[in-house]
């Protein structure tokens, strides 16, 4: 029996139902299909190596002790604790692009990306609320932008939170409310 996980980098949480179900499935060869091993911390590869029943970094004392986010500096690249990683990667892990070739052959023949742009207006009231919103946006940035205490620099998080909700409004009003 083997079990091929695609998009594997769901179960990145140890505790995560997901992963907890994974890791229970009775296997002799297992797989994961991912492009993000690694997506917040370096402790979202342990839940695939777990999975994968790789000893001894499936357990987690073990793990923790050799790649604990804490002994891992990644700014120093002779650091003996990422060149551990750098090997179990390799160890583990297979990478393949779209540009890699087999006997003169790409590996895999993609079709070119199509992007479409489908513009879709606004109901009256929802153009309402996301013309206030849009003004409230710039109003506050401009603000920020001429004050001399740096204030669009120490803003740019709740900055991006209002670019996010104006794309929210866009798919629909009910997911500025919730938030308000």
């Amino acid at each position: 029996l083997q079990v091929i996980l695609d998009e594997g980098h769901i179960m990145c949480t140890k505790s995560s139902k997901q992963s907890i179900a994974a890791c229970n499935l009775d296997a002799e060869r297992r797989w994961i299909l991912t492009g993000t091993p690694i997506m917040n911390e370096l402790n979202d590869m342990y839940s695939l190596i777990k999975f994968l029943r790789f000893t001894p970094f499936d357990n987690f004392e073990t793990w923790n002790t050799i790649f604990n986010n804490k002994t891992m500096k990644f700014k120093n690249n002779n650091n003996s604790r990422l060149n551990d990683l750098r090997n179990l990667m390799k160890t583990v892990c297979l990478r393949r692009t779209k540009d890699m070739k087999f006997n003169e052959h790409p590996i895999v023949c993609l079709p070119p990306i199509n992007f479409y742009t489908h513009k879709i207006k606004f109901k009256t009231d929802e153009k309402k609320i996301y013309d206030k919103m849009e003004s409230d946006t710039k109003e506050q940035f401009r603000s920020w932008k001429e004050s001399r205490n740096g204030d669009l620099k120490n803003n740019y998080v709740t900055f991006l939170e209002m670019l996010l909700r104006l794309r929210q409004i866009c798919n629909h009003t009910q997911l500025l409310c919730k938030r308000q």
